[in-house]
């Protein structure tokens, strides 16, 4: 569950990781996603890892929530960890990016 009430309605980019969180991605008003930008990151950030990464509907519902999936039920357990980093847009905030949270982190 992606949970942001304080922006309803609003855009998100939603994006699973395989190489860590650092150095991650700078942005231009100095803060950083923190999701190295990795073939998986990429591929998940373009909506094309479904069935297995679904990020969601891209926009917030009335109340800033949204559902992700992760189906990993088709792969054995590995114990590799992966990260999930979702930032929430807004033009009107630095750099377009309105809400930042630190990624999450699973075992595959």
């Amino acid at each position: 569950y992606l949970s942001a009430p304080q922006f309803p309605n609003r855009a998100y980019l939603a994006a699973i990781g395989a190489s860590g969180v650092w150095p991650g991605i700078k942005i231009p008003d100095g803060r950083r996603i923190m999701l190295n930008l990795d073939t998986v990151a990429i591929l998940s950030a373009q909506d094309l890892l479904r069935p297995y990464f679904n990020p969601g509907p891209a926009v917030l519902d009335a109340g800033g929530n949204a559902k992700a999936h992760l189906n990993l039920s088709a792969f054995p357990r590995l114990g590799v960890p992966c990260w999930i980093a979702w930032v929430v847009f807004d033009r009107a905030a630095p750099s377009g990016i309105a809400y930042l949270p630190d990624p999450y982190v699973i075992r595959i």
